[in-house]
């Protein structure tokens, strides 16, 4: 036999006669009722609770040891009949050479199967508070502890406050220790409950760390935390609990699975891409440092309200507690490609920007790209750079942006707007556009502007026009359809010149005004303009998302007459100059819908005109006995109207002629039915010929001899029905009725003269 198998022998005999000293030396005073009553009172004393404890018994393997099952320690009163805690083995390995003096040293306990229950009450007391454990040491027994182990472990926590509750488990740790050393290694997992803004969440955490009881530093060889997607690894020293000397790995290959995590009010529609960041920790515990750096890898995200992604977001960026600094990344949407670089400071306090960006690309690939963009046609190139400085809510722009050669289409308009070219500069809170031109149809525009609230854009603008189409901007709809298209989100106001402009067979000329352009909204405000060879001077409302009704109200000065009632009556019988005021709201300003549906006010002058063969006054003369009276020459016709739905109300007509004057009042309708009162009172010369030609009627004269005769009209202009209301003429005979019409003429005069100084530009 060699020496070094001597050798073995030798040791492997003095350890099987330790291990028989010892379980014979264990088995004459470690009896099983002595074993239970130890047990039992190192864990009561320990904990100052009464303890329940199942069976105890011995084990011996490499070494010998005491097993203890089914520990319970009851809770604390006032919280769940749920034990605070249960152990469903305890294993307490024991020292061999103490058991020769009969005396039991316990080097290590293990706990497999431990269920905490740790709780918060509504006075906000934890039911742990209580337990305060003490030194546990007997005459013939203490604990050397050079190990502790944890196995298979859950906590649970609820918190009666919040109603919530927490789950740590999987809970399997190592705790050795080394004279001055304490090392602690091993895993487990928290289960976070879904709560309203976030799905239920599992975090595993492994860790391998070492504790220096006399320097009283740490050393993490790691940490690993991670909860999907999610992965951070954390490595490092904290020397004398306070200097900080740590190293970070975070990583997130897929950032998609993070979509749950986001609340659901800013949650994007659309997530994809990588992250990885490094990062180091310095400093102490009470004012750490970080200094990191972050990847950001082929990411892509739509959100909330975007019907694409930004997409092929990469770049990088260093971090630290209070800033983002050196940034570098590149985005894009479809074709276009923005480069952002720049930083934040002020993290931990009001952010603060430092930010440049440049973007060249198509607005064709902003297409539809929200939903106030949907059903809106784009084209042409974009490219700016811009600089934004300042916090979120006092930011500040610097820069340029150009567009060339664009066309939008689908913004409530009849016609798109193309060839629009513009180029301005940010400067400071607005936009500066120094040219913008382009053309609608055959409409163009050229202005100068100002743009502030990029949020939702006010533009306050100067437009010259040489031309403009009204059919070409102002959409045609069917009767129960609303224009393709939505108005553009933005505010147009400013003033308007425009040399020429034509439209629902009128045209205009020389004309300046205000307006405004408020989400699809076209208010016009004291438009003046030449038409109808004379002077219009009117206020003009417009809704382009419900474009019934449309407002307008004007003030006219020596229009023609014919070429007016010409085109919204339809009616050319009326010669001479005319002045006036009329308020207008209709469906439409075709001569249909102006026949059918014109709702309007008004008072109107004629001045030196002539009815040229109006059937109407040809008739009525013709029943008087004047004949062949076609055409009517007049010094002067004014008018008092009021229109309702297609229905006219003639408050007050009269006209003076070479034959009489004539007060009328009724109603006239725009399909040219009548219902009137006439009051015609002739000439000298014509009271004549009329008394001749009606022997049979009753007359009366007025002082400077002329007749008056008051008729009921019928019928329509085409063919009228003359009545003589013989019931007035008797009221005039007795006194009852004063000649009228020159107080009704100087009335006329008094609210035109009123009007035009209130009207006055």
């Amino acid at each position: 036999m060699s020496k070094l198998t001597k050798i073995i022998v030798i040791v492997a005999a003095v350890i099987v006669i330790l291990l028989l000293a010892g379980y014979f030396a264990l088995r004459s005073f470690l009896t099983p009722t002595y074993m239970r009553t130890i047990a039992q009172k190192m864990a009561s004393e320990a904990i100052q609770r009464p303890v329940q404890i199942g069976r105890v018994g011995m084990r011996i393997s490499f070494g010998i040891g005491i097993t203890i099952d089914d520990i319970s320690i009851p809770n604390t009163q006032e919280f769940s009949a749920e034990p605070m805690m249960e152990i469903g083995k305890t294993t307490l390995s024991v020292k061999l050479l103490p058991l020769l003096s009969r005396r039991v040293v316990i080097s290590s306990i293990t706990l497999d199967g431990v269920m905490i229950n740790l709780e918060r009450n509504r006075n906000k007391e934890l039911n742990f508070a209580v337990l305060i454990p003490r030194e546990t040491k007997g005459a013939r027994w203490n604990v050397s502890l050079a190990e502790l182990e944890i196995k298979k472990s859950e906590l649970r926590y609820s918190d009666a406050l919040t109603r919530s509750q927490y789950v740590v488990s999987d809970i399997n740790q190592k705790v050795r220790f080394r004279r001055n050393k304490i090392m602690v290694s091993g895993k487990l997992q928290t289960d976070i409950p879904k709560s309203k803004n976030l799905p239920s969440l599992q975090i595993n955490l492994n860790n391998a760390l070492e504790y220096d009881t006399v320097t009283k530093s740490f050393d993490i060889r790691h940490i690993a935390i991670r909860s999907k997607p999610v992965q951070l690894n954390v490595s490092g020293k904290v020397v004398e609990s306070t200097v900080l000397d740590l190293k970070g790995e975070l990583g997130i290959k897929n950032i998609s699975e993070l979509k749950e995590l986001i609340p659901r009010e800013s949650r994007p529609e659309g997530l994809s891409g990588a992250v990885k960041a490094d990062l180091t920790i310095t400093g102490t515990t009470n004012e750490p440092k970080i200094d990191g750096r972050c990847e950001i890898n082929n990411v892509s995200v739509t959100l909330k309200g975007m019907t694409r992604p930004v997409e092929k977001i990469d770049g990088e960026f260093a971090f630290g507690l209070s800033a983002i600094r050196n940034m570098i990344i590149q985005a894009s949407i479809g074709n276009t490609v923005f480069n952002i670089e720049g930083g934040v400071s002020s993290l931990n306090k009001r952010p603060l920007l430092d930010i440049s960006a440049v973007v060249d690309g198509d607005l064709k690939d902003f297409e539809g790209l929200t939903n106030d963009l949907k059903d809106i046609s784009l084209s042409g190139s974009v490219a700016s750079d811009i600089t934004l400085k300042g916090t979120i809510d006092n930011l500040r722009y610097l820069g340029n942006i150009k567009i060339s050669g664009a066309r939008i289409e689908g913004i409530g308009m009849e016609k798109p707007v193309s060839n629009l070219n513009l180029t301005g500069t940010f400067q400071e809170k607005m936009l500066r556009i120094s040219t913008c031109n382009g053309n609608i149809g055959r409409s163009d525009f050229s202005f100068g502007a100002e743009v502030s609230n990029f949020e939702k854009p006010i533009i306050q603008l100067k437009n010259r026009s040489k031309y403009i189409d009204l059919d070409e901007l102002l959409p045609k709809t069917k009767k129960g359809q609303q224009p393709k298209g939505k108005p553009l989100p933005m505010t147009l106001r400013g003033s308007v010149s425009i040399t020429k402009l034509t439209g629902m067979d009128m045209e205009f000329k020389n004309i300046n005004t205000d307006f405004e352009y408020k989400n699809g909204i076209i208010d016009v405000k004291n438009c003046r303009a030449e038409t109808f060879d004379g002077q219009v001077y009117l206020d003009f409302y417009y809704n382009a998302n419900s474009p019934e009704p449309y407002q307008i109200a004007t003030r006219m000065q020596s229009v023609a007459a014919e070429k007016i009632l010409q085109r919204f009556l339809h009616f050319d019988r009326l010669k001479g100059d005319l002045s006036g005021q009329a308020d207008f709201q209709g469906k439409g300003l075709d001569q249909r819908s102006v026949l059918s549906n014109l709702n309007a006010t008004g008072n109107l002058k004629f001045f030196k005109g002539e009815f040229s063969n109006f059937p109407f006054l040809t008739k009525l003369l013709a029943w008087l006995g004047l004949k062949d009276y076609k055409n009517v020459q007049f010094n002067n016709l004014l008018c008092s109207f009021k229109i309702a739905d297609g229905k006219t109300d003639v408050q007050d007509w009269t006209f003076s002629a070479r034959v009489g004057d004539f007060l009328t009042s009724g109603r006239i309708g725009l399909n040219g039915n009548l219902d009137l009162r006439v009051a015609a009172t002739l000439s000298k010369q014509h009271s004549g010929i009329v008394k001749k030609y009606h022997g049979d009627w009753i007359f009366f004269d007025d002082k400077q001899g002329r007749t008056v005769v008051d008729i009921i009209v019928s019928g329509s202009f085409a063919s009228p029905v003359f009545k003589l209301d013989r019931n007035r003429v008797k009221e005039r005979l007795s006194g009852k009725i004063k000649d009228e019409f020159k107080k009704k003429a100087k009335d006329f005069e008094d609210q035109l003269k009123n009007l035009y100084e209130r009207w006055k530009p």
